[in-house]
């Protein structure tokens, strides 16, 4: 957590956990614990925890926009020997 705070001084900081110490009563819903919160106050930029990798994409989702030919091309270099031919007459 130190780690946390010091990089806070300079940029917003994501902390991903699911190490419940760090979250009020042990429980990730809750947020942040209000002892952590307090050490957080000060500081010059935002810090944010999360407790999985999965919910932080959530919140920075952004849309993509792949071209289709992209994306089969993508698709048969990395999956390609692996997908069975399909034949329509």
């Amino acid at each position: 957590m130190v780690r946390c705070l010091t990089l806070a001084q300079t940029d917003d900081v994501t902390l991903v956990t699911g190490d419940k110490a760090f979250y009020e009563d042990g429980d990730i819903k809750k947020g942040l614990s209000l002892a952590l919160l307090a050490e957080t106050a000060d500081l010059p930029h935002h810090l944010q925890v999360v407790g999985s990798l999965g919910a932080l994409m959530v919140d920075i989702r952004a849309p993509v926009n792949v071209s289709d030919e992209l994306l089969v091309s993508a698709v048969n270099t990395q999956l390609g020997a692996n997908i069975p031919a399909c034949w329509i007459d």
